[in-house]
């Protein structure tokens, strides 16, 4: 392990591992929220799909669409 003599040094490593969590934090979060976005457009297209199919049972009867 290794000793740290100096306040500096000890403050600048603590610096240093906080600006590196900082970014990853901030890249998980980003990509969460990219994520997210995803999911919830393919819900509502998927959503689209399912009523547009339905609706087109509805009018020609069911096994009008393979």
């Amino acid at each position: 392990m290794i000793e740290y003599k100096s306040k500096k040094n000890l403050n600048y490593l603590k610096k240093l591992l906080a600006n590196r969590y900082k970014i990853r934090y901030n890249i998980i979060e980003h990509l969460y929220k990219t994520l997210s976005e995803r999911m919830i457009k393919m819900a509502d297209k998927q959503k689209a799909l399912e009523t547009a199919l339905s609706q087109i049972e509805k009018k020609y009867g069911k096994g009008a669409v393979m």
